[in-house]
């Protein structure tokens, strides 16, 4: 305490312009350290936090291009199984039929068939008749025979080639039994080549692992880490959730984050990894810079204090003493040689005051004027900045807008490489049923016709679901009763529900008044609710139709008693290209929020697994209403 007195009491003596300006100086520049500092951090959880997004989003979209690729390689391998010459024993015919099947397969695949005891019985790779041994991965082929259903193998190596494949294997039925199965094989090291469309961020590399927690898959510069296990923390994490993201140890002992998501299909995980040293060099480089910076600017501005101290502190002390002198009633001595004009303004002042007070006011008023046209010149400039910036935000919306369709295009495009695939497969059948005809042949024709008929549908279907959602911002909507029109639209669902044991109720439909909407596109997005209901009850069940005009808005709900939705898929049916449905082309749910959104609506669903599913719809009122 006594060494605490008397430096307080030393600081008040002592205390000169020099030290107010230093711990000014300080206790301006600290809190913008700080500050610099807490940004700095912030902004580096912040491109963390964006690395983390973009690396589990990139996961996923190589996840469901792995999923898209099995699943059309599934559905070419099951109509090959269908095969006439396979069925009738033919199997040269069958080996024929299988490589030219292959033209329409990835370019790296061959086609084996097997008996139910791993006999491979042909291998497009070698010449027909060429005697084969068994295969190597005799597991899949019991799963196949056992279960009835498609199935994936694990890495394992080829008999014949002795190199790392995998395979994708489905069942070949004769007289409703299983008695064979087709596999398409793939060599690991080329299996990732679907990945050549996604372009990664530098440094990034990517992997696929099977279900033993085996690498199958990688870049091409880590091809030689095919076969090992992964990482410890990446089994541990991928075997208890469907996807994820976690700072990780790599393979070559370096620093990585590590992002993973499930192929739904076949149970593999596709794994992405960033080095650590890419990720948090930025927020490093920003850290250092700011400290650096800090240190810099402190020492300069220190030393500008000190000088700047030293040129106020002697004029400073002139005027005291002419102060003193002024008290006194003595002469005014005044240093004209100063440097410091305050200080000269000062000495005249106590020559004349009155004089210094006009000049000021004059000053001021100057000063408030020069004020005034710069505030006027930049509320102008701020009037400008925002229209401009509301012009580069329409722009930009537009811009998304454009993106988003050409995405749902792609994906489209792709989702008709399907039925596309199954058309030329079914085309080949009928040319050979042409050729060749027999006893069945008109039963075969009208089941291949029929096939690509339907297929044609499905892509008619895809085709305009795209359509629709490009004709949805150009909607024209007008004042009408809602009630009227949602009595029409369950009207055409009555005959539809009934030949399924389905029971519609409807409720609150009558009160609802005028509503602005657009009759054909918001009936389409009804009727595809009222649908998927049906869909979500095929064994009979009973769905509402339920409104509710408010002040304001008027709520619209379907209600149906079906299988209900699970609460990890739910939060994902309105994303576009997303379905649960094995025929369904993902686009009728968000296609239904498109539409609401285009009614400046809002759509949102509840579910409860094994209960049933509501969707509400919510909509302004007409002006001028309530």
């Amino acid at each position: 305490m006594p060494n605490t007195a008397f430096l307080r009491r030393y600081w008040q003596q002592h205390r000169g312009l020099r030290s107010h300006l230093i711990m000014l100086v300080l206790a301006a520049l600290l809190p913008l350290m700080l500050f610099s500092v807490c940004m700095v951090l912030e902004f580096a959880r912040e491109e963390r936090r964006t690395t983390e997004r973009g690396m589990r989003e990139t996961a996923r979209a190589l996840a469901l291009a792995m999923d898209r690729e099995v699943g059309e390689v599934q559905a070419a391998l099951g109509i090959l199984a269908l095969s006439r010459p396979l069925a009738a024993g033919d199997l040269e015919g069958f080996y024929w039929q299988c490589l030219d099947a292959l033209r329409f397969l990835p370019h790296d695949a061959w086609i084996t068939l097997s008996d139910l005891q791993g006999q491979l019985l042909l291998n497009t790779r070698l010449p027909y008749g060429t005697p084969l041994p068994r295969k190597a991965n005799i597991g899949s082929v019991g799963l196949v025979a056992a279960t009835g259903r498609p199935s994936n193998s694990d890495l394992f190596v080829d008999a014949i080639t002795q190199q790392p494949i995998v395979t994708l294997d489905v069942p070949v039925f004769r007289a409703g039994q299983v008695y064979a199965v087709l596999s398409l094989a793939r060599w690991a090291e080329t299996l990732g080549r679907t990945f050549a469309a996604h372009r990664l961020s530098p440094g990034w590399t990517w992997g696929i692992n099977d279900g033993k927690q085996r690498i199958i898959a990688t870049s091409p510069e880590f091809v030689h880490f095919i076969g090992e296990l992964v990482t410890p923390r990446m089994a541990e994490r991928s075997a208890v959730a469907e996807e994820g993201w976690f700072p990780n140890i790599a393979k070559d002992d370096a620093p990585v984050y590590s992002a993973f998501s499930r192929v739904r299909s076949t149970g593999w995980t596709v794994a992405l990894l960033a080095p650590a040293a890419v990720v948090d060099a930025p927020r490093l480089q920003s850290l250092w810079l700011v400290v650096g910076g800090g240190l810099a600017l402190s020492a300069l501005t220190m030393g500008l204090a000190v000088g700047l101290s030293r040129r106020i502190a002697t004029p400073i002390k002139g005027l005291v003493a002419a102060t003193q002198a002024l008290s006194q009633g003595l002469p005014v001595a005044i240093e004209t040689s100063c440097a410091v004009r305050e200080v000269q303004e000062v000495g005249a002042a106590l020559h004349n005051a009155a004089v210094l007070l006009q000049q000021r006011a004059a000053a001021l008023r100057q000063a408030h004027a020069e004020l005034e046209r710069r505030v006027e010149e930049r509320t102008a400039a701020l009037r400008y900045e925002m229209a401009e910036r509301q012009r580069l935000e329409r722009e930009a919306q537009r811009t998304a807008h454009f993106a988003l369709l050409g995405r749902l295009a792609a994906g489209v495009s792709h989702e008709i490489r399907n039925p596309l695939a199954a058309i030329f497969l079914d085309v080949d059948l009928l040319e050979e049923e042409c050729q060749h005809p027999g006893p069945d042949s008109p039963a075969a024709l009208a089941e291949s016709l029929t096939a690509v008929r339907t297929n044609l549908t499905r892509m008619d279907e895809l085709v305009q679901d795209y359509l629709s959602l490009v004709r949805v911002a150009n909607i024209q909507r007008e004042p009408q009763d809602m009630g009227v029109a949602l009595q029409d639209w369950v009207a055409e669902m009555q005959a539809p529900a009934a030949a399924r044991g389905v029971t519609v109720h409807t409720a609150g439909l009558t009160t609802l008044g005028q509503v602005t909407f657009h009759a054909g596109t918001l009936r389409r997005a009804v009727l595809n609710l009222m649908q998927n209901a049906l869909d979500a009850m095929p064994q009979g069940g009973t769905v509402t139709l339920e409104g509710q005009g408010m002040a304001t808005h008027v709520q619209l709900q379907v209600r149906d008693t079906g299988s209900g939705i699970p609460a990890a898929r739910l939060a994902q049916i309105f994303e576009p290209l997303y379905t649960t449905k094995p025929e369904g082309t993902g686009l009728g749910l968000y296609i239904v929020q498109e539409i609401v959104t285009a009614h400046e609506g809002q759509i949102t669903a509840e579910s409860v697994e094994g209960q049933g599913t509501t969707f509400t719809i919510t909509l302004p009122r007409a002006g001028g209403e309530g």
